[in-house]
């Protein structure tokens, strides 16, 4: 129970990784991938034309202290750690060791297995994270994940990667205001940041980093929303979109029979949030059950409890009389109003051009190169 409990209290802690824990193992050792984030290759020239990635996995082991591990990617490609810029947390114990791996790969890559070797038992795989695809209107956007993140004294930060795709007859508009970043308790972060504003010609596409700064360290992001509370809007739940692949994305019809199913460790911690209610049928917003006593509660406290859910409309109007006259965003006079003004003021300037914009749009002033694939 103790160290149930300590795995627990660690997933807590992962802060913008991916918030859907990954296991899977034999009877004798068990393997969970907490989370990953892809950062830049430390003195990486930001200019250069092909980039490599650290790709950094927070993975703990049970049953042992020892063991090898490889990445593989959609193209059977394998990578092993670099126990240069690897690193192991405390506590160690011959019996279990948690430590975050440091694989460098492709900007580009893809993954669908990490593999375990053990020094006692069988190997066994783990189905890597899916990278969600949705769509609306004319926009398919695919979540890639984390690319970076940075903390100050202050604040923190954190850089999604995300694809896009114009599926439509006419050009769009793309901007980081596009993007909104949600948390636990349904805070709205905007970002003016990450890429810059410009046209996406028919048919092309394009990968985008949106960068959401000065978040609070309280905050735990839950969900990641284009044109969000619109008809057209797109939203990510970064805890339940992002679980593990299915056997078949993985190995398509030759699947192992000691292929090792990739679970759950434990539901998404957090306040309840649920899908706000606009034209159309958008998708919703991540919900997530309060916690229950870690040490007591059995395996049912922590699913979630929709049935009783307020709206998420009720939630934040509540939230937005309870701050009335603390600073937040929106209040006249105040800083945050000041702040919420210029993100306004750039909204509607894009939706001008949008309303300018020419059928024809030419290719060449798209992000995506002309003729560019679809995404995948």
């Amino acid at each position: 129970m103790r160290l149930i409990a300590l795995a627990f209290a660690l997933v807590l802690a992962l802060g913008f990784a991916q918030a859907y824990p990954l296991s899977g193992g034999t009877a004798a050792v068990n393997c969970t991938l907490f989370g990953a984030t892809k950062v830049p290759v430390p003195g990486t020239d930001p200019n250069a034309t092909v980039q490599n990635y650290v790709l950094k996995v927070d993975v703990g082991l049970l049953g042992t202290r020892n063991a090898t591990f490889e990445l593989v990617d959609s193209k059977d490609k394998v990578y092993s750690p670099d126990p240069s810029m690897s690193w192991t947390f405390q506590p160690i114990s011959e019996s279990y060791i948690r430590q975050l791996l440091a694989f460098v790969v492709p900007s580009d890559a893809l993954f669908k297995l990490f593999k375990v070797s053990p020094s006692v038992g069988d190997p066994f795989a783990i189905k890597w994270w899916k990278t969600p695809k949705k769509s609306q209107g004319d926009i398919i956007l695919r979540y890639y994940g984390v690319v970076d993140t940075r903390t100050n004294p202050n604040e923190q930060s954190v850089t999604y990667e995300v694809g896009i795709q114009n599926n439509g007859t006419k050009s769009t508009v793309i901007n980081p205001l596009n993007f909104t970043l949600l948390d636990q308790s349904g805070w709205e972060y905007y970002t003016m940041y990450g890429f810059g504003e410009s046209y996406l010609a028919p048919k092309n596409s394009t990968k985008v980093k949106v960068n959401f700064s000065s978040l609070s360290y309280l905050s735990r992001p839950v969900a990641l929303a284009f044109d969000y509370l619109t008809s057209n809007q797109i939203v990510f739940d970064l805890d339940k979109d992002t679980g593990p692949l299915t056997d078949a994305q993985v190995y398509g019809t030759n699947v192992p029979s000691t292929a090792t199913t990739a679970t759950s460790t434990v539901a998404p911690p957090a306040a309840v949030v649920a899908a706000p209610t606009v034209q159309a049928t958008p998708q919703a917003v991540p919900q997530v059950a309060p916690l229950a006593n870690i040490a007591s509660a059995s395996p049912a406290a922590f699913q979630s409890t929709s049935g009783s859910m307020q709206s998420f409309m009720d939630q934040l109007n509540a939230t937005k009389e309870r701050n009335a006259n603390m600073g937040r965003p929106g209040t006249s006079g105040s800083v945050g109003g000041q702040i919420s003004q210029s993100v306004n003021d750039t909204k509607a300037r894009l939706e001008k051009m949008k309303e300018g914009l020419p059928h024809d749009q030419n290719a060449s002033q798209s992000t995506g190169a002309p003729g560019s694939p679809a995404i995948a």
